[in-house]
């Protein structure tokens, strides 16, 4: 067929012969050429904001034009303004524009990266433009986890703020029996403590902890053996956890400790809840070392039921 134009409207008709003579279609049809594509051309690009950021992954995400010529892009990443110092693996896009990701991980948490896209194709390449995305500060860590444990449970924790040391409570299940959990965080990594059993219970389980020093911290929650569960406290002190004697609320059938709050080494307060009376009841404990005592609360009037879930010690006189 010879050279049709561009955008150009043809009629076209069929006519057929042989030696009997020739015959012509009645009528005659239509088609229009389509417009003559442009020249190829580099890749245009366009850098968006970054996705799914956690502390250590984020997607990245970007517009790709491949204006007429097969082409394949990739995103630069780093930590330094224009210097990207890593990047994904190039990816093959058609001669259709769209969005385009890509998935990055084993980043630092708390950290600015800054990327963009870059693509290429036969005509050249095409930077994007540079953003930023900061990573969370947080990350997860592993915890050693009790040997034999069905079920565990980390439930409070207390850092002293002079230096990196952190100490966690919690209580594991093996065999259907509850055991107390202590851990010690040391800045990089978490090991397991020896927490201290209530003699002759069945149950012993911490539900607080409050550490006013690198070298002394205080736990509190219950023990059960039989019955209903009890107070219960210990003490962290020259590297060991020993249980500590824990005065009962008058007429108590049942109590706990949940939570504790120290101002010093000396001074700590607990809170929790104990049934007197059938009645779910708000109890304090306070500490002056080296005993514990029973401490009055004040209860709502009209109030069915009470506890305390939390408390904080500012001063010795000040919770």
């Amino acid at each position: 067929m010879p050279f049709l134009e561009p955008k150009t409207t043809y009629e076209f008709r069929l006519t057929a012969s042989n030696e009997a003579g020739k015959t012509t279609a009645s009528g005659a049809t239509s088609f229009t050429t389509l417009a003559e594509p442009p020249p190829a051309k580099a890749p245009t690009v366009k850098t968006e904001a970054a996705t799914l950021v956690t502390g250590t992954t984020a997607r990245l995400n970007g517009l790709v034009e491949p204006n007429g010529a097969a082409t394949h892009y990739r995103f630069e990443y780093g930590t330094s303004k224009g210097s990207f110092t890593k990047s994904t693996s190039y990816v093959n896009v058609n001669l259709t524009s769209g969005k385009v990701t890509a998935e990055v991980g084993s980043l630092s948490p708390g950290t600015t990266y800054y990327f963009r896209i870059y693509a290429t194709n036969s005509k050249g390449t095409s930077p994007g433009s540079e953003l930023t995305f900061s990573t969370s500060p947080w990350k997860i860590t592993a915890t050693p986890n009790p040997a034999g444990a069905t079920d565990s449970n980390l439930q409070d924790i207390s850092c002293e703020p002079t230096t990196s040391a952190c100490t966690s409570v919690g209580k594991s299940t093996a065999s259907g029996v509850d055991s107390p959990i202590a851990q010690r965080w040391n800045g990089t990594s978490w090991s397991e403590q020896t927490a201290a059993k209530k003699s002759g219970a069945t149950h012993t389980r911490l539900f607080g902890v409050d550490c006013p020093s690198e070298t002394r911290c205080l736990a509190v929650g219950n023990h059960q053996s039989g019955g209903g569960p009890s107070v219960l406290s210990e003490i962290w002190n020259e590297g060991k956890w020993n249980v500590q004697t824990t005065p009962l609320p008058s007429e108590s059938t049942e109590s706990e400790l949940v939570a504790i709050g120290c101002n010093s080494t000396a001074n700590c307060t607990a809170v929790g809840s104990a049934m007197i009376g059938g009645v779910e009841t708000a109890i304090a404990e306070r500490w002056t070392s080296p005993n514990w005592a029973l401490s009055s609360v004040p209860i709502p009037e009209g109030a069915i039921s009470s506890q305390l879930s939390g408390v904080d010690c500012i001063w010795s006189n000040f919770c």
